[in-house]
């Protein structure tokens, strides 16, 4: 039997890796005004906490639920149980430009996020490539769930699955609205407000960011990786390429 092989990259590529155990008084406060300059994930250990992130509803959080937190967001906690405990991940990342995943605070309760932080203690707390793992781990978990996403648009993750998946296809709008559950009119508008783009604007910025890849590992043609990713009209291949990277960039 022949082997099938699969190559994938990559989207986001973690730096600064940190953890902390905290343990604090009932009443004691943290504010950050410029926030960090790293990402957080706060999850919950037991007690209960309290959080006022600039531009979000107040939320408070008890034992098992995990908030993430951007860098240089505004925000405060409050521990409002005596020794409420958390472990603390923080790290920077590097991603594509049309990478939705982490732009807006977000908390949420998984017994499968709760494994995660289980494995994490004082002694492989202090291993870089053990929290990225952990991180990437994360990753995966939270993009199964779709977390990230405003509630108004997670209608559509089925339809920006399979963009994301199969972007060498030309599939009709009609068929990711009907991948979503919507009609034709109410799935373009709510794409729009979820990405900034069209539908088919944002599959040729995903099918861009997949031919520069293939472009700059040397391995491919410029006229190759347009084909490879789904464009067979060079010369929108040149202007688009163009106006996502820049002028001169291609080769």
């Amino acid at each position: 039997m022949a082997g099938l092989w699969f190559m994938t990259d990559i989207s986001r590529f973690v730096s600064k890796a940190g953890f902390a155990n905290v343990t604090r008084p009932k009443g004691h406060k943290a504010f950050f005004k410029n926030g960090k300059r790293v990402y957080t994930f706060a999850y919950i250990v037991s007690g209960c906490m309290r959080y006022d992130i600039s531009g979000q509803k107040q939320v408070t959080a008890t034992a098992g639920t995990l908030l993430f937190i951007p860098k240089a967001v505004e925000y405060k906690a409050e521990y409002i149980e005596d020794e409420s405990t958390m472990k603390v991940l923080t790290f920077d990342f590097t991603a594509d430009p049309t990478d939705q995943f982490f732009q807006k605070p977000f908390n949420i309760t998984s017994h499968r996020i709760k494994e995660v932080f289980d494995t994490i203690d004082h002694q492989n707390g202090i291993n870089s490539m053990y929290l990225v793992s952990r991180l990437y781990k994360l990753f995966w978990l939270l993009g199964e769930m779709n977390v990230s996403t405003d509630k108004r648009f997670q209608r559509l993750f089925p339809a920006i699955q399979h963009i994301e998946q199969n972007y060498s296809d030309n599939v009709k709008i009609s068929e990711y609205a009907k991948m979503s559950g919507m009609s034709e009119s109410n799935f373009r508008k709510k794409f729009k407000q979820c990405t900034g783009m069209s539908p088919i604007d944002y599959r040729n910025s995903v099918r861009l960011n997949i031919a520069n890849k293939l472009i700059q590992s040397k391995e491919y043609t410029v006229s190759e990786a347009a084909y490879f990713v789904g464009f067979n009209n060079m010369s929108f291949f040149y202007e688009a390429y163009k106006r996502q990277f820049g002028i001169g960039k291609i080769k």
